[in-house]
């Protein structure tokens, strides 16, 4: 669970996604634990998608490194904040009701893209970009989706 300020700014976002607070609370646990705070540098995301950018002048050295961090209590991607419209300092992403907007938007995009394959395919997309699976038919990132649900299950219990 968290903390009941943290869950104040995220039944504010899902009303506007029309979530169910409790799935963006269990990506909050799996991504940050409650941590508003929380970043994480992405460095082979970083060698993928933004160092071409770089080496093409597109951004800053700065620039670069925030888009491959991902950023607050979902831990969305600067990449991926940018690619929505999001144009400010990535430390506002920081600011749960700012972060939290921004990556529910991410997610209401996976909902629209892989939604009608089921939920699963939405956790594994967000986490992954899409939802792969290997030659048994399990998502690469398995140990994800579960953990997600599993929150999802405590939280509703």
């Amino acid at each position: 669970m968290v903390k009941q300020d943290i869950r104040n700014e995220i039944e504010e976002v899902s009303k506007s996604y029309g979530f169910d607070p409790n799935l963006i609370e269990s990506f909050v646990i799996t991504e940050s634990s409650g941590n508003p705070l929380a970043t994480r540098y992405e460095p082979a995301f970083y060698r993928t998608y933004i160092l071409p950018m770089l080496h093409h002048n597109a951004v800053t050295v700065e620039e670069a490194k925030n888009r491959a961090t991902s950023w607050g209590l979902m831990q969305i991607m600067g990449q991926v904040a940018r690619e929505l419209g999001f144009k400010d300092s990535f430390h506002e992403l920081l600011i749960p009701g700012i972060g939290l907007f921004w990556s529910c938007k991410h997610l209401n995009n996976k909902f629209k893209k892989y939604g009608d394959h089921g939920l699963d395919y939405v956790i594994a997309s967000y986490n992954a970009g899409s939802p792969r699976k290997n030659a048994k038919g399990v998502f690469y990132n398995q140990g994800y989706v579960d953990k997600v649900k599993k929150s999802l299950k405590q939280i509703t219990a």
